[in-house]
């Protein structure tokens, strides 16, 4: 029977309607337990309340004197994880604390095993500094990052339920919670093993995982990088920005041939804040110099004309013409990576007709 383990400062609920005087463990503030995402992610994969543990270990963030103990109580629990969750940060302030927050995913990682699912979430509040060492922990650990910090975006002062201590208020409330848990959930159950330029290790997703990630708020712009292309033909690979009313605007083109572009980067920056970041392949558009205008359906025009030949986003699967992923993402030591597909139908599915590295400026 799999055995679920959720560790961090994020996990218990907060009863509504009641005052406290500092937020202490109420990392969370879901109106009941069975709400919280620990117990809506073990619910959602059909495990049965006694292989759930659950420890709130937020102290740890910034104070490691009792670190060595309190792993030593957790290290059982943490060694026969088959699926672990690490949700740490938020109560810790960069760089003071960074020592201490380092401290705390080394003495975790050194009990962890092989065959244990480790996923690492990023800060709610999105502390960039901060986020950036959860992602080299991540990283070292092997596990699966995934990144919270547009989830905060969507709160709502009207948002059930309201607490009493303003503090509480902000935190993630019932919806925010299921948004974790359908993540966290998602990123298990995603597709594995598809194959990839020769030398890059993928594990991973069909479609953008944390589309979040690619929100321009508190990000100064982006780093991309042209790892290469195995395609017959000579693809531009392009981006856009999606406000928050869904219109899709400021098309342009990055690279109008892919495979040329091996070895090469470019800083795109300016991007209007709370803007999502969209990428898409025109399948032979390398004599295409033109900015490309979409609507919110995906159709596409140059110079005033509908285009009509083969685009696929990354933002939507919807906008295809084909209605299916050509894209799959992962987070990598390098950056996060994408790998597009240029065939309609999906093609060879390899995923390998245009690669490239994201890096944001403020997390890496």
């Amino acid at each position: 029977m799999a055995r679920f383990v959720f560790l961090g400062n994020s996990i218990t609920h907060h009863e509504p309607n009641t005052s406290i005087g500092w937020l202490g463990n109420y990392g969370m503030a879901a109106s009941s337990a069975d709400r919280d995402y620990a117990h809506l992610t073990f619910g959602a994969l059909g495990a049965s309340t006694d292989t759930l543990f659950i420890e709130n270990m937020y102290p740890l963030e910034w104070d490691s004197t009792s670190l060595s103990a309190d792993i030593n109580d957790v290290a059982p629990d943490i060694m026969d994880a088959d699926f672990l969750v690490l949700q740490f940060g938020d109560n810790a302030a960069f760089p003071d604390n960074a020592d201490e927050l380092s401290a705390l995913y080394d003495a975790i990682s050194s009990n962890v095993t092989s065959s244990t699912e480790v996923f690492v979430t990023s800060t709610y509040w999105r502390t960039q500094e901060t986020d950036a060492l959860i992602y080299q922990k991540s990283s070292a650990l092997g596990a699966e990052f995934i990144f919270l910090g547009d989830i905060f975006l969507t709160q709502k002062a009207k948002d059930f339920p309201v607490f009493d201590h303003p503090g509480v208020n902000i935190h993630p409330k019932d919806h925010q919670m299921a948004e974790i848990s359908k993540r966290i959930v998602d990123r298990h159950e995603a597709a594995r093993d598809i194959d990839l330029l020769e030398g890059i290790e993928f594990s991973g997703t069909k479609g953008v995982l944390d589309q979040g990630y690619l929100t321009s708020t508190g990000v100064s712009g982006f780093k991309i990088s042209f790892e290469g292309a195995e395609s017959s033909a000579t693809n531009a690979l392009s981006i856009y920005e999606v406000t928050v009313d869904g219109e899709i605007i400021n098309a342009r083109i990055l690279a109008s041939d892919s495979k040329a572009a091996e070895g090469t980067s470019i800083e795109v920056t300016d991007m209007t804040a709370a803007n999502k970041i969209g990428f898409f392949i025109v399948k032979g558009g390398a004599s295409i110099e033109d900015e490309f205008v979409f609507t919110r359906n995906g159709t596409s025009s140059v110079r005033g004309a509908v285009y009509d030949g083969e685009i696929y986003h990354s933002f939507a699967s919807r906008l295809n013409a084909d209605g299916i992923e050509h894209v799959v993402t992962a987070h990598t030591e390098k950056g996060f990576m994408m790998g597009f597909e240029d065939t309609r139908g999906g093609g060879d599915r390899d995923f390998q007709d245009a690669v490239i590295y994201i890096e944001d400026f403020a997390l890496f």
